[in-house]
């Protein structure tokens, strides 16, 4: 980002940031630039904190363990007796749903790790090992590397 919108007033910067968190002047719209969750930004949770309970005046109750339930109870009905295809990445997101998923639906999931070349070194064989081999997903990974890396050739 280059510059704040006209109603935008710059609240807080950082030495790489003029802005790392602004205000509407008009409408209740916060702007924060920063990765709470990550080690160099040490009052991440204060930040997250605030924001939720003193800006959003959200009351709090909320658990890890009461959301796992409602998501699993919601895919069950969502699915009922059909199966789920669910295609993985290899990042957090897709290993996420799939392990929900694989609560509501057990063996009526599968799983799908296409290798297109692109991904980290080992890191099909990774996804495989953790999902497939020690959490027991059902998982088919296809090697399309050749397939997908000719037609990138030249790009």
């Amino acid at each position: 980002m280059q510059a704040l919108g006209e109603d935008w007033i710059a609240v807080a910067h950082t030495s790489n940031c003029a802005f790392a968190a602004a205000l509407h002047r008009v409408h209740p719209y916060h702007l924060i630039q920063f990765h709470p969750e990550v080690v160099h930004s040490p009052y991440g949770k204060r930040v997250i904190h605030n924001f939720l309970f003193r800006i959003a005046k959200l009351k709090g109750g909320w658990s890890m363990k009461s959301f796992l339930r409602r998501a699993v109870t919601e895919i069950k009905e969502q699915v009922g007796d059909g199966h789920v295809l669910c295609g993985l990445s290899g990042g957090v997101d897709s290993t996420v749903v799939a392990t929900l998923c694989h609560r509501a639906v057990g063996r009526r999931l599968q799983c799908v790790l296409v290798d297109h070349g692109l991904l980290r070194q080992g890191e099909a064989e990774e996804v495989a090992r953790e999902l497939g081999e020690k959490r027991k997903l059902q998982l088919t990974v296809v090697d399309a590397r050749e397939r997908f890396l000719r037609q990138l050739a030249g790009v």
